[in-house]
């Protein structure tokens, strides 16, 4: 009996660990279309720092203040790679369209990046992955660059 209690204990808090309950974190910011609260956004990283060269474990959070379905997410997530003039392969668009959900006011969507698996997470619960080389680092792109279309979200996110 002990050990069955040990054991459903061990299980509930695998179900309820965080994705990111590893990662420390770095910075966080709200995306903000004129004066309309877009998402607010949390970034992660094994060392609590961000640095490009450094960092091997990512991870951003965000959490909808609106409602947006996913073929609007996809849609955003290449248009702002063709805005930074990433390369990314088409495998990777239709994975997200697989992959991601609609999400409502309230909803969070984390993406944890550890070397070529980049996982995905809705309200905590894995929902899939993109276990492509360089998607991970591209996908970040939209936030980390220094050419994103949203450098005053970059610089709370990145802390300076």
């Amino acid at each position: 009996m002990k050990y069955l209690i040990i054991l459903l204990a061990v299980i509930s808090f695998q179900a309820f660990a965080s994705p990111i309950q590893d990662l420390k974190p770095v910075g966080k910011g709200t995306m903000k279309w004129f004066s309309l609260k877009i998402y607010d956004a949390e970034l992660f990283s094994s060392t609590g720092q961000y640095s490009d060269q450094i960092n091997k474990d990512l991870a951003l959070k965000i959490t909808y203040k609106r409602n947006i379905s996913n073929d609007r997410l996809v849609d955003i997530t290449q248009s702002e790679w063709d805005k930074l003039g990433v390369v990314y392969e088409p495998s990777w668009i239709t994975a997200m369209k697989e992959i991601w959900p609609a999400v409502t006011k309230g909803d969070q969507l984390t993406v944890v990046v550890k070397d070529q698996s980049s996982r995905f997470y809705f309200n905590n619960q894995f929902i899939g992955s993109v276990d492509e080389s360089g998607f991970g680092k591209t996908f970040l792109q939209i936030w980390l660059s220094p050419d994103t279309s949203a450098p005053k979200l970059r610089r709370a996110l990145i802390g300076v």
